[in-house]
């Protein structure tokens, strides 16, 4: 989970990527912080779980001093559009809790980008790992896909195949500092045929993770090494993608920004 001091106004673009990174922590509030929080989505993570091929990803940040919330979700696979989309809380993985911030109504695309103010108990709740995203549709109306909103790192790569002014790929990780868990949800529309492949890849020793191109969107996870883990916030990974008619292409994997 990445921490930044900062007082100033954020742009808010759905996807913005900056080399930059600070520290980790989680700090005291005696100053403003912007802290990062990510939730891997799924079926599973209802309560009670469901079946679903659906998969998604939340990305937060919460501003300590303006309680200001930006957020992102994306998803795929579902069984139909999405009725709505909420933050919901308090409550602890696998107990049912109301809304706290609506993300989205009706017919929402991937991805869902917003912002909200919250109270400081909502923000204390939220940080104390008891908020969870939420993805509602027709056919699963208490909730299709679920993740339990952590403080985490949050990353991004976004991919553009050669001559091409729009990302082909999109891609969105959450890593852990304290475990060093890896997780991706990597989404392709742009390219002019199926991956064949894909891979992460840095610097540091053994350090490809192969992702699996025969899903859409490709997901997944790893436990990466201490020395990976400190690459990747150094910004020195990449993702690569190979179409399967094609040029691979590639995009360096760098810290999230709203």
């Amino acid at each position: 989970m990445r921490n930044s001091d900062g007082g100033g106004a954020r742009t808010h673009p759905a996807l913005a990527w900056a080399a930059g990174l600070a520290a980790v922590a989680i700090p005291a509030w005696g100053h403003a912080q912007t802290i990062e929080l990510g939730a891997v989505m799924t079926g599973a993570g209802e309560a009670p779980p469901i079946a679903t091929p659906a998969a998604g990803m939340a990305f937060a940040t919460i501003d300590t001093a303006t309680l200001t919330l930006n957020w992102l979700v994306a998803f795929s696979g579902l069984s139909g559009p999405p009725t709505a989309a909420h933050f919901h809380g308090p409550a602890m993985v696998g107990v049912n809790a109301g809304v706290m911030v609506p993300i989205a109504g009706g017919d929402a695309a991937s991805p869902i980008t917003g912002s909200a103010q919250i109270t400081p108990q909502q923000m204390a709740d939220l940080l104390g790992g008891l908020w969870y995203a939420n993805v509602h549709t027709v056919l699963n109306p208490p909730g299709e896909l679920r993740g339990q909103m952590m403080p985490r790192d949050i990353f991004g790569a976004e991919p553009t195949a050669p001559g091409g002014d729009e990302p082909a790929c999109t891609a969105y990780l959450i890593a852990d500092a304290g475990s060093f868990a890896l997780d991706w949800f990597v989404a392709c529309p742009g390219l002019s045929a199926p991956p064949a492949a894909a891979e992460l890849r840095s610097p540091a020793p053994d350090s490809v993770v192969a992702l699996d191109a025969s899903t859409n969107p490709m997901t997944g996870s790893a436990t990466l090494t201490a020395q990976q883990f400190a690459a990747l916030s150094a910004g020195e990974w990449t993702l690569s993608v190979q179409p399967a008619d094609g040029q691979a292409i590639a995009a360096p994997v760098l810290p999230f920004r709203f």
